[in-house]
C-alpha cells in the first residue's frame, strides 16, 4: 500500500472522529494560519464523555455511507470509537501518544504514533484535543481553519443541557488535502457524563498489523 493510499484511509477514519478547537467567543471563529495557535486549556469540568449511540453520514469521494457508531472519551488517557452497519467494520483508539485503528472487514491493525496524525491532518491529536472537539469546549462558534495541507471546517448544531452543560449533539466535519473533500456528519443521540467503561481494542492473533 502507497503512503498516498494509507494517508487517505486514516485521514478518512480519524476525520470520522476529529476537528479542532477554537478561542471561546460568541463570534463566528475565522480562518487562522497555525492551528495550533488556537489550543487552550479545556473549560469543561468533564472526566469522560460517551455516546453510545450515534448515527455518521459519511461522503468521499462522490460516495456516501452510513455508519453507527460510539466513542468513549477520557481526556487524560484514551479516546475510543467503534463503526458498524450490519457488523462492526471499524473500531480503535488514540492514546497520548500513540493510535490503534482496526479494519475488521480486512482484517488489518494500523498502527503507530500521534505525530503521523499531526502531519496527515496539521495539528496535535490527542484525548484531550478530541474531548474539547466534541464537547464544544473552547469552540462554542463555528470553525474554519487552515493549515498548510488541510482545510477543516466544524459547524455544530442541536445544543442540548446535560447537568451545568451545554453540548452539542449534531457535528458537521469537512476537511480537504487540496483534492479529496470529506464531509462527516455526527448525530448524538445520547451523551453519558463522567462514567467508567471498559475498552476492548485487543489485535486478534490472525490480523495483519501495518506500521504507519
Amino acid at each position: 500500500m502507497n503512503n498516498e493510499m494509507k494517508n487517505t484511509l486514516v485521514l478518512i477514519l480519524i476525520l470520522v472522529l476529529i476537528g479542532m478547537n477554537a478561542c471561546r467567543s460568541n463570534k463566528r471563529a475565522t480562518a487562522v494560519d497555525s492551528p495550533e495557535d488556537v489550543i487552550r486549556e479545556a473549560c469543561y469540568s468533564i472526566e469522560s464523555f460517551s455516546v453510545p449511540v450515534g448515527r455518521l453520514e459519511i461522503t468521499f469521494g462522490g460516495q456516501s455511507f452510513a455508519l453507527n457508531g460510539s466513542i468513549y472519551i477520557r481526556p487524560d488517557s484514551i479516546f475510543y470509537f467503534r463503526g458498524r452497519m450490519l457488523i462492526d467494520v471499524v473500531r480503535g483508539a488514540i492514546y497520548r501518544d500513540s493510535f490503534v485503528v482496526i479494519n475488521t472487514l480486512e482484517r488489518i491493525c494500523y498502527r503507530g504514533k500521534n505525530e503521523y496524525l499531526q502531519n496527515i491532518t496539521g495539528f496535535p491529536v490527542n484525548p484531550e484535543s478530541l474531548m474539547m472537539l466534541f464537547t464544544a469546549d473552547q469552540c462554542e462558534a463555528n470553525i474554519a481553519l487552515h493549515s498548510n495541507r488541510q482545510q477543516i471546517s466544524v459547524i455544530y448544531d442541536d445544543y442540548n443541557q446535560y447537568g451545568q452543560f451545554a453540548l452539542p449533539t449534531v457535528l458537521d466535519i469537512s476537511a480537504s488535502d487540496g483534492i479529496n473533500r470529506i464531509r462527516v456528519k455526527a448525530n448524538f443521540q445520547q451523551i453519558l457524563l463522567n462514567r467508567q467503561e471498559q475498552v476492548n481494542i485487543s489485535i486478534p492473533a490472525n490480523y495483519r498489523i501495518i506500521d504507519l
